[in-house]
């Protein structure tokens, strides 16, 4: 027997017929299974598990999606920020002196900055929002341009994409929207020669959401423009309605303002409607001055305007007559 060898003793026990005497006791020596073997048989065998395992989740991994099993979570999105979050956060990096208002020669106050007009969803024409914020900055150097970069930096770091609606000049005003799903912008400069010696630059925003209720308001208005006035209808934006009670009982005039629809104001001219007893409106005629008496020529049409002004045939002051 080898002497690294281990051994086991066994006994074994022969028993003789006769009941009186003891069993004879017969010791065996065998030699034991080294214990190394034993362990080398275990790491096998967990390797193979192993093995096992891993190639069960590498089939999941790549395997497709069997019908009606649950797709992966979405990616958590960051709620984008507000209109007014947002320019806040552009105020703060101005160098520039700040302005919000302005007064007017007649005493009114204006804002400094114009929001662009847009159109909601669903809707042909635009409009502009029931709220928006914004600001103005200005100096006699060239510190304005400057923030002009910076406003447009941080626009663009956000996520807003950008579409120039004028490149500008020395004598006209530098114009560009930008938008995001949630936010649109107008952002426009005014050089020295244009703007009484100094460099302004302006930034106006507003909710995408904040223009909804003013189209809600205008939208029977755009119907009847659209299909009485005979002008392009493709591009237009509109004010609110300025509504007045007309003299005459059951009549009422409206005035709304037309632009374009890709700028920031609702200006161009004045749309003139009015409404008869029926509660219909009706589109009567666009402006830009005072409108000739003899253009209210149905009863309906000097019911409702009777005595606006207008100019006769000599170009005097007169007013609508029944």
């Amino acid at each position: 027997m080898k002497h690294d060898e281990e051994i086991e003793i066994t006994s074994e026990f022969d028993e003789i017929d006769s009941m009186d005497s003891a069993p004879v006791k017969h010791l065996s020596i065998k030699p034991k299974k080294k214990r190394h073997i034993v362990r080398n048989i275990i790491i096998t065998l967990l390797v193979l598990a192993v093995l096992a395992a891993g190639g069960y989740i590498g089939y999941l991994l790549i395997k497709p999606l069997e019908p009606g099993a649950a797709e992966p979570a979405a990616p958590v999105k960051i709620a984008p920020l507000s209109a007014t979050a947002l320019t806040g956060q552009i105020k703060l990096k101005m160098t520039g002196k700040i302005k919000i208002t302005d007064t007017d020669a007649d005493g009114s106050v204006a804002k400094t900055y114009t929001v662009p007009n847009y159109k909601p969803d669903g809707y042909d024409f635009a409009v502009q929002p029931t709220k928006d914020t914004g600001f103005m900055t200005f100096s006699t150097t060239d510190v304005a341009k400057k923030d002009l970069e910076q406003i447009e930096l941080t626009l663009v770091a956000h996520q807003l994409g950008k579409t120039v609606l004028d490149a500008g000049s020395a004598y006209s005003m530098y114009v560009a929207l930008y938008e995001s799903p949630t936010i649109i912008c107008l952002v426009s400069d005014q050089k020295p020669a244009y703007a009484d010696g100094q460099f302004n630059t302006m930034l106006g925003c507003a909710d995408k959401s904040a223009y909804i209720d003013n189209a809600k308001i205008l939208k029977p208005y755009f119907t009847v423009y659209a299909s009485e006035s005979g002008n392009n209808t493709v591009q237009v934006a509109m004010s609110l309605p300025v509504i007045k009670e007309s003299q005459t009982p059951g009549y009422a005039t409206m005035q709304i303002g037309i632009g374009d629809a890709r700028y920031g104001s609702v200006g161009g001219f004045a749309a003139l409607f009015y409404q008869t007893p029926d509660k219909v409106i009706h589109y009567f005629t666009g402006t830009q001055s005072q409108i000739a008496c003899t253009a209210y020529k149905t009863p309906d049409l000097k019911k409702a305007y009777f005595g606006e002004s207008c100019f006769d045939s000599t170009n005097s002051k007169a007013t609508v007559k029944l």
